[in-house]
């Protein structure tokens, strides 16, 4: 029986150009934060990282979430897809048999997207927050409907990597979103996309 194809996406820094947007929102929610400590939250698990963060506080990290979230809201309509992206993800589609989402977002917010965008029939499926905190609970929600499946897991950030392997599930990173490719290795990746024009193809090539 031929072994089915699943590609898992990560949602900001890999189909939505967000970055930028988001460390906008968390300097405005603290005003101390720097690039680079922005950057190192997103080295493991962000609400791990926030939990930590705010251990002190009662509350202190889904304050900062919802606080978060509310101004994400009123820049919603301002967010893009990286060029290209849509076009990639068609041609992917016809090479693959399913696409998800895993995203620390809000799924409602990926909906409004993906629908503005029209991809939304691309996906089987958005989990978001609201599913679970751990990517690694999400995507393994996804493994468990395809047993015999090839997945693979599409990301731009070290954080993602490691909850990929701590599953054993390969992942692809690209170098269009949070971290660089250096940060990237430290998660051993299975490969890398260079440019969102490249993602049909270097996706497409895993499953040979």
């Amino acid at each position: 029986m031929k072994r089915k194809k699943i590609v898992i996406f990560d949602f900001d820094g890999v189909i939505a150009d967000t970055t930028a947007l988001h460390f906008k929102i968390n300097k405005q929610l603290d005003t101390t934060l720097t690039r680079e400590v922005f950057s190192q939250k997103h080295q493991g698990n962000i609400y791990t990282s926030l939990e930590k963060e705010h251990q002190n506080q009662s509350g202190g990290a889904m304050t900062h979430v919802k606080d978060f979230f509310a101004l994400y809201e009123k820049y919603l309509g301002t967010v893009r897809l990286f060029p290209q992206i849509t076009e990639e993800l068609s041609l992917l589609s016809e090479q693959t048999d399913a696409f998800y989402i895993v995203t620390s977002s809000e799924e409602r917010f990926v909906h409004y997207l993906v629908e503005k965008y029209h991809i939304e029939h691309l996906f089987s499926g958005i989990y978001g927050r609201e599913t679970a905190h751990s990517k690694e609970e999400k995507m393994q929600r996804i493994t468990h409907q395809y047993p015999q499946a090839q997945c693979v897991f599409v990301t731009d950030t070290l954080g993602d990597l490691l909850e990929a392997r701590a599953i054993e599930m390969d992942a692809l990173a690209v170098l269009w979103g949070m971290h660089d490719r250096d940060t990237l290795l430290r998660g051993a990746p299975y490969g890398f996309i260079e440019r969102p024009e490249m993602l049909a193809q270097v996706v497409g090539a895993y499953f040979q």
